[in-house]
């Protein structure tokens, strides 16, 4: 009985290793999407027009906003329209429209 506890304690803290690293994860995230905004519009863009099968067809969640982003990447394509939002309406009308557009679709 022992040694079941002992293994027990130790498979929950592995356990506790992973969620505080994810925690840590999430903590840099949001201010990453909080210094950011154009990086979440760009998210909530694709996430509403995207049109292509996600198994296969499109590999905007296999990459990550960081700088090892190539050319022609998939992020890069929904943040440039993000940012072309942003430019021609601002961002509390952008968000507006994406809004519209998440009830029609």
């Amino acid at each position: 009985m022992r040694k079941e506890l002992e293994r027990e304690e130790s498979d929950l803290q592995k356990e506790e290793k992973k969620i505080l690293a994810r925690l840590e994860e999430i903590k840099k995230e949001k201010e990453f999407y909080a210094n950011n905004p154009e990086y979440e519009i760009a998210d909530m863009l694709h996430e509403t027009l995207c049109q292509y099968n996600h198994v296969d067809g499109c590999s905007y969640h296999y990459e990550k906003w960081d700088e090892n982003l190539h050319r022609g990447a998939e992020k890069l394509w929904w943040l440039k329209k993000a940012q072309d939002f942003l430019a021609a309406f601002g961002t509390e009308s952008t968000l507006k429209m994406i809004s519209i557009l998440k009830r029609s679709c």
